[in-house]
């Protein structure tokens, strides 16, 4: 379904040409994990669909702004900027008539289940399933591209934050069900 999309394809060839390119490669990370787990979950096809399309074009606020995707310190003014890319994407997806489900796992995806996320400050089952699922696998792949992380220890921090930043059931699920070194992989 995503490759008979225009505008999908459009802006998976804009995430490649950005000097972040990585930045492709952490969406359809993102987006394979995010549906596995869903998967795993019980998701239905649509909603499956929906929560795979979310993880690949959740950083789309990012090409906005990929000058800062790699700073580690920022200043406060980018920091808010920073924090304006789930909108940016947000309306990105609207402005590209991708459905409104998944431009709220766009806009959802930086939220935590204490409340100490972005945009809303949303807490618990408020943040949309899909989002949920988005920012533990997001969390996952960042930690793994841009920070060097193995992936056992990108998984401690999941793990180490369940029920703070990310939903406990979700994170025991993953935990139990998909393996980050799969056959082969070493």
């Amino acid at each position: 379904d995503f490759v008979k999309d225009d505008n999908i394809l459009r802006y998976c060839l804009e995430m490649r040409m950005i000097k972040e390119s990585n930045l492709f490669l952490k969406g359809v990370e993102t987006s394979v994990l995010s549906g596995l787990l869903a998967g795993v979950y019980g998701c239905k096809q649509e909603e499956l669909r929906d929560i795979m399309l979310g993880g690949l074009l959740h950083d789309a606020g990012c090409l906005e702004m990929s000058f800062l995707i790699r700073k580690k310190i920022r200043t406060p003014q980018e920091e808010l900027l920073w924090k304006e890319h789930t909108t940016y994407g947000y309306y990105f997806a609207i402005q590209n008539n991708i459905d409104r489900e998944v431009a709220e796992i766009i806009y959802c995806h930086e939220e935590h289940v204490d409340g100490s996320g972005y945009p809303k400050q949303l807490k618990g089952e408020e943040i949309p399933l899909g989002a949920r699922i988005v920012g533990i696998c997001s969390s996952i792949t960042e930690s793994i591209i841009y920070e060097g992380m193995k992936p056992y220890e990108a998984l401690e921090i999941i793990y180490g934050t369940s029920g703070i930043y990310f939903d406990a059931k979700l994170v025991n699920l993953f935990l139990g069900s998909i393996a980050l070194y799969p056959m082969g992989a070493l």
